[in-house]
């Protein structure tokens, strides 16, 4: 009886950390897809050049985080 008391909590607790999870990974897709020219320079201390070579790449690695977090939520 003991194990069931918990069982709600473990439930809320994991849904906890799976949003924290697709949070950050919408995150992680917003900076490489939406402010990638803009901050990847400064985050990365990339020159710019290699910023707009490395967009596209950026922004293929973006949506594959974006789609983790929809798999997540």
């Amino acid at each position: 009886m003991g194990i069931n008391a918990s069982i709600p909590g473990l439930a809320i607790t994991g849904c906890v950390f799976c949003g924290i999870l697709a949070a950050l990974h919408i995150y992680i897709f917003i900076l490489e897809t939406v402010l990638w020219r803009k901050r990847a320079a400064k985050t990365f201390r990339l020159p710019q050049s290699t910023v707009e070579i490395g967009a596209g790449l950026a922004a293929n690695q973006g949506f594959y985080n974006l789609l983790l977090a929809v798999g997540l939520i």
